[in-house]
């Protein structure tokens, strides 16, 4: 579990290694608030949401979604998928919390 204070920046990474060169999705579990966060070419994915960032390293196999000005809301279970769409691919998931 992550915690982190109201207010500041949580970043979560997710090493997948032998991976690095597939797309990576960063998607809640328990709600629709961020899905289908993609990269495919290890560059920065520009989201609509200006909250929320993605950078793929693909040498280190990472991969490492962002939340600015984190919020209560913000608290849930974040899971990042590595492999091809709608093809078995390796799980990560990361449950977040606040810190009261």
């Amino acid at each position: 579990m992550v915690i982190q204070s109201i207010g500041k920046n949580l970043s979560l990474e997710c090493q997948l290694p032998n991976y690095g060169n597939y797309p990576t999705r960063w998607s809640t579990v328990d709600r629709d608030l961020v899905t289908n966060l993609t990269t495919e070419d290890g560059t920065e994915l520009v989201v609509q949401n200006n909250r929320y960032g993605l950078v793929k390293n693909a040498a280190r196999s990472t991969t490492t979604f962002t939340i600015k000005n984190f919020q209560r809301e913000d608290t849930g279970l974040y899971r990042c998928e590595v492999g091809q769409l709608n093809s078995p691919g390796l799980l990560y998931d990361v449950n977040v919390g606040v810190r009261e």
